[in-house]
């Protein structure tokens, strides 16, 4: 089955107008908190993105800054998805290299979420975007658009407390770290996920590999990795998510199953 339908409908970046041909409708998980999450987001693009791309808004990030997307997300409130949304816009313009927080209401118009299927209209108002050094990206979307909800995998199991903090994954996470504090840059390609290493690949050609990995050295000294601070583990089969409380907030590792080996992945 295809988690994919094509949308008619145009995003307009100041005097650019690009048509938007593919309609991504998925659920994407939160386990930060327990009982753990998952939340509906509706994504239209004037391109096909990979699936591995829908887990977290930075998986966008490395088909954007290659010029490769042009996007409006939307996470959408379930109990009342025509009156309340949030999300990016991710623009292709050389001026504008990030991504953008809209959000509204009213927009949408004519919506049905029925045996996993979303369907509807939306139409914004002219917004406006920061443009860094010049001035504001002026912008608007509209679309009609139809597509299958793509569910999350299923909670197979909650860890919590001693039994997470002396976990597998704690080694695992341990060895990643310890070689990021070393700039060990072959020691960490092993201990990361597929799509992990081809996302390092694309920001090795952008950036040139010596300066991607002496600025990955650097982050790395920064980084710490205390398995007491962990509270929480949830699995979905090959995924897993490791909570811990830190000061000021809390820090999320995600790991996936390859070949029957658990391994570090950033989405």
């Amino acid at each position: 089955m295809l988690f994919f339908q094509t949308v008619t409908g145009t995003l307009t970046l100041g005097e650019k107008t690009i048509p938007l041909k593919f309609a991504y409708a998925f659920e994407r998980t939160n386990d930060e908190a327990l009982p753990p999450k998952t939340g509906l987001c509706l994504l239209l693009t004037d391109q096909a993105v990979p699936l591995e791309a829908l887990e977290g808004t930075f998986g966008l990030y490395p088909l954007h800054q290659d010029g490769k997307l042009a996007a409006v997300e939307f996470q959408l409130d379930q109990k009342d998805a025509a009156q309340n949304f949030r999300g990016h816009l991710f623009p292709t313009l050389p001026q504008t290299p990030g991504s953008f927080f809209v959000q509204g209401k009213k927009y949408f118009s004519e919506l049905k979420l029925t045996g996993g299927v979303i369907e509807g209209k939306v139409a914004s108002e002219e917004e406006e975007a920061p443009a860094p050094g010049g001035e504001p990206l002026h912008y608007r979307y509209e679309a009609t658009f139809r597509a299958p909800i793509r569910k999350a995998p299923a909670v197979t199991k909650i860890v919590q407390g001693k039994l997470a903090q002396t976990h597998a994954f704690v080694p695992v996470i341990s060895r990643y770290f310890a070689a990021m504090r070393k700039g060990d840059y072959p020691a960490m390609q092993k201990l990361v996920s597929r799509s992990t290493l081809a996302a390092w690949v694309r920001l090795e050609k952008r950036m040139g590999a010596a300066e991607y990995r002496k600025q990955l050295a650097a982050f790395g000294k920064m980084m710490e990795f205390n398995p007491k601070t962990i509270t929480h583990i949830v699995l979905r089969g090959d995924q897993a998510t490791v909570v811990s409380k830190v000061k000021g907030g809390k820090d999320i590792a995600a790991l996936r199953r390859e070949d029957g080996i658990w391994k570090l992945h950033v989405p």
